[in-house]
């Protein structure tokens, strides 16, 4: 076996090993993740908030392994376990949203150019936080809702030794690889044509996968996708900062009363989001038209050709 074959990377790191069989290789990444999160659930070395959005963020790295394994797994087994995992993310999700958008309040600070703003500003992250500390004032939500997260982990890890994985890896990979790029592509395509929070939201989610199967395939060639993730990642971070700023424009017209902004502060703090994003917009459009210009045929046909040219050395 190759050198590139026999480095192994580190138990649960999101990355296929070169020279090993494909669909036993996704299985392998994938229950790595479950058991990556019972682990942590078990020792909870992390501080609660760092821990519920590292379980989160490894349940979309399995949901993106299940968009790869998905020819091999059939469409109903697919679908099933896709929902699972997102469910099972969504038991978390009100724990982790308020400390996000409090993060993306950061990120606004400095850029608030008028005393209006700022008062607005202010008004709605004392919101957050007052919201954020009520959650937090009750302990017992959390660990009910880690338990039920740790159950539906360890259903899911049962039901990974299960999994039949029918017809060939090169095969599910490279149809997988192309379908979720191809995706990405139609969604880029929607938000030129037809701009809006939804079409960005859509196309965030697509740009995500594709980098995690970047990352799957980063140890073919290390230094030549190194660039690509880092474009990926860049662009994702653009699109899930407009996301972002669409949640505070939503608690803002939902919560405008208990904020005490009257109409004319909340519409100006309303456009203030929106011309931010306009900005981010602009940005993810150009990084985008660089990002997604190959046809989904060729860029699955070059990856898989990385991946298989590695396996050989």
């Amino acid at each position: 076996m190759s050198e590139v074959a026999e480095k192994a990377p580190g138990v649960g790191a999101l990355e296929l090993v070169p020279g090993r069989p494909l669909l036993p290789e996704l299985r392998r990444v994938a229950r790595e993740q479950v058991e990556a999160n019972l682990d942590e659930l078990a020792a909870r070395d992390l501080p609660a908030d760092e821990l519920v959005h590292e379980v989160r963020k490894r349940c979309k790295k399995v949901r993106a392994l299940l968009r790869l394994l998905r020819p091999a797994l059939g469409e109903a087994v697919y679908r099933r376990e896709n929902a699972a995992f997102r469910d099972a993310s969504r038991l978390l999700a009100e724990w982790r949203d308020d400390d996000a958008l409090l993060e993306a309040c950061e990120a606004l600070e400095g850029t608030l150019g008028t005393p209006g703003l700022r008062r607005s500003h202010s008004a709605l992250v004392g919101r957050l936080r007052a919201r954020r500390e009520a959650l937090r004032a009750d302990p017992g939500h959390l660990e009910e809702r880690l338990g039920a997260f740790a159950h539906a982990m360890d259903e899911a890890r049962q039901r990974m030794a299960g999994w039949e994985l029918r017809g060939s890896g090169r095969k599910t990979l490279r149809r997988g690889l192309r379908r979720t790029y191809a995706r990405g592509r139609r969604e880029l395509a929607r938000c030129e044509e037809a701009p809006g929070e939804e079409a960005f939201h859509g196309w965030r989610k697509r740009v995500k996968y594709h980098g995690y199967h970047l990352r799957l395939l980063q140890g073919a060639w290390p230094a030549g996708l190194a660039a690509r993730l880092e474009r990926v990642k860049a662009l994702g971070q653009c699109l899930g900062d407009h996301h972002d700023l669409t949640v505070l424009g939503q608690r803002v017209r939902q919560e405008g009363g208990r904020l005490g902004l009257e109409p004319r502060a909340r519409g100006a703090y309303l456009r203030f989001l929106k011309a931010r994003q306009r900005a981010l917009e602009t940005r993810a459009l150009e990084e985008g038209a660089f990002f997604f210009v190959d046809p989904p045929a060729a860029e699955a046909r070059r990856l898989l050709a990385y991946w298989e040219l590695a396996g050989r050395r």
